[in-house]
This record gives structure tokens, C-alpha cells and sequence, in this order.
């Protein structure tokens, strides 16, 4: 597997990136680096070519198929406008990120021949070494079937739908925008870190009074430090299928899930099965 990595929103911890990198080779991958990848980021207009930079040289400028960035953070929300003037319709690559790239996994998923995961980014969480996340890497990647299965509460049955979402606040900010998703009939994936409870439920009101959540089949939850009282008491009382503690988002296990792409999802046995047409 060869793996470009860059930096389109926060400077990565350069140890974590390191180990991360070390992970990879071990596995027998390789890493191609981009330009600017250990760069500021700071809230400027340099910062912001520099992140624009680094996303146009990962999409047309690397050899890799697979792209994944350093990490997440803050700052694609400030160049996405310029991401919408580039033309990824004859780009063949493998999208892998979570955080703030939700900003644009949702959106790249446009692209048929963009294939777009949900799932581990190199800072955040390949550095830890756990053979989960490059066992279940390299079955997205190589678009073999794969089930995960976990334990959480659940309510709904069995569902059928492409899966779109991501980081809670940053899907939300997307609503009305050209970069939102058509999530009719869609499974919806939520997850979100270092925010109050009363935030979530402020966000989970406001997808529902603007129409996204009458449209859609079920939720799965991903991480969440706050809890899931806060999901389960709100889907419950707005009859929503859903199941909490899927091990995706800022949690200590981040496995990958296609974007916009049909799933299996199983909500009373907290299943979801992955399938890849041919």
C-alpha cells in the first residue's frame, strides 16, 4: 500500500507523526510526505495556502492512490470554497480522514471515481499501533467485505442506506451549503468530542428543525465524551432507529466506514456490513 499523508488543517505532534509513519512501514507500506506537511497552521492567509496547497498536491500531485492526512483539527472550513474550484472528476484515489475533514469527505463522495472513507488519520490514531485499524485499512482499501460488529444501545432494525456524516458540529455547519450531501433515505453517522452536552442537543435539535433528520432511515453514534443520554433520550423521543458507541470518531478505536457508498446496518444487533459493488 502507498500512502500519501499531508496536512490540510492542524500541525501534526511530529513524535506521533513519526511513530505513525514507522507503523506504516512496518506493515510494508510506504509513505510518501507532503511539502508542507510540518507547517504552521494558524488562522492567516498563509496558513490557508499552505493547507490548499497540501490538499491539491495530495489529490493531483502524488503518486499515492491512497490519501490520508496527518490529522484533524481546525481550517478546512476556510478554504473550502477553493476545494470547490478544483476538478477531481478524473482523479482515482482513496480519501481516509475524520474530524475536520468531514468538511469535505461528505462532499468528495460527489465523485464516483473517489472512493471516501470515514476512518483513522496518522497523528490521531495510527500512531498507537493497534493491528485493528490497519487490519480493517487494508480491507477498505482493497475493497474487500468486512462486518463490524460492538456493544451499545440500540432501537430500529435493519437498514439499507449509502452512510454519510461525521463530526457532529462540522456536518452541522454544512447544512445549506453546496457541500452537503443528499442524505434522503441515508444512514446518518454522528460523533463528536470536547463538546458540553447541552451543544449536542443544540445540534441534534437543529438537524431535525432543518429537515435532515425527517429524511433520513437511522443514526449510528460514534465516540462520544459526553455520554449517549443525551442521543438516546433524543432519538427516542423522535422515533429515530438508532445504536451508540460504533468505534469510529476521536474515540481509542477508529475503524473505517465508506462514505456515501449503500451499507448493511443492523441497528438491534449493532452490526454494519460493508459491501463493495463489482
Amino acid at each position: 500500500m502507498r500512502i500519501a499523508t499531508f496536512s490540510p488543517s492542524s500541525k501534526p505532534d511530529e513524535e506521533l507523526l513519526k511513530e505513525a509513519i514507522l507503523n506504516l512501514k512496518g506493515r510494508g507500506c510506504e509513505v510518501e510526505l507532503s511539502p508542507n506537511l510540518l507547517g504552521e497552521r494558524g488562522l492567516n492567509e498563509s496558513s490557508d495556502e499552505e493547507r490548499f496547497l497540501d490538499l491539491r498536491w495530495a489529490f493531483f500531485e502524488s503518486n499515492s492512490p491512497v490519501i490520508i492526512p496527518s490529522r484533524g483539527g481546525y481550517g478546512l472550513s476556510r478554504i473550502l470554497e477553493r476545494i470547490s474550484e478544483l476538478d477531481f472528476s478524473s482523479v482515482r484515489k482513496t480519501v481516509i480522514g475524520f474530524s475536520d475533514l468531514t468538511f469535505v469527505l461528505n462532499y468528495l463522495s460527489f465523485f464516483e471515481n473517489l472512493t471516501v472513507f470515514h476512518g483513522p488519520m496518522l497523528a490521531t490514531d495510527l500512531w498507537k499501533g493497534d493491528d485493528a485499524h490497519f487490519l480493517y485499512l487494508e480491507r477498505a482499501v482493497n475493497q474487500i467485505p468486512y462486518e463490524v460488529q460492538w456493544e451499545g444501545d440500540s432501537s430500529g432494525g435493519r437498514f439499507l442506506g449509502k452512510i454519510y456524516g461525521g463530526n457532529l458540529t462540522c456536518f452541522s455547519l454544512l447544512v445549506g451549503t453546496k457541500f452537503f450531501p443528499d442524505i434522503h433515505d441515508a444512514i446518518l453517522f454522528l460523533e463528536e468530542h470536547n463538546e458540553a452536552e447541552y451543544r449536542v442537543d443544540r445540534m441534534l435539535y437543529f438537524l431535525k428543525y432543518s429537515g435532515v433528520l425527517q429524511k433520513i432511515k437511522a443514526v449510528i453514534v460514534g465516540f462520544s465524551d459526553v455520554g449517549y443520554d443525551v442521543y438516546i433520550n433524543f432519538f427516542r423521543k423522535n422515533n429515530i432507529p438508532f445504536s451508540t458507541n460504533f468505534p469510529g470518531g476521536h474515540g481509542e478505536r477508529n475503524l473505517p466506514f465508506p462514505i456515501g457508498k449503500v451499507c448493511e446496518f443492523d441497528a438491534d444487533k449493532n452490526t454494519l456490513k460493508v459491501h463493495f459493488e463489482r
